[in-house]
């Protein structure tokens, strides 16, 4: 895991849950290793930074139900609007 993207979508994460009546969410990550990370279980170091992020998500879905969100890879931060 690459622990700053991580603790980055767990960031992503939170904000999406301070928000009111959304259906979908994406939150980019500039590193394809780090998406597939998020699909292990087995754990590694950094694994509780998936940890949290997965129960971000869970949180997310209770709280907005049918909500759908997506890890997306981009290939840099310059390419998301309303990133600096």
């Amino acid at each position: 895991m690459y622990e700053g993207e991580g603790v980055g979508a767990v960031l992503e994460a939170k904000l999406i849950s301070n928000e009111w009546r959304i259906w979908s969410a994406n939150i980019y990550i500039d590193n394809c290793a780090s998406i597939t990370t998020t699909q292990l279980t087995k754990p590694n170091p950094g694994h509780y930074i998936l940890d949290t992020l997965h129960k971000s998500i869970t949180e997310i879905q209770k709280k907005h139900t049918g909500i759908k969100i997506t890890l997306k890879w981009v290939p840099g931060p310059k390419e998301v609007e309303g990133n600096e």
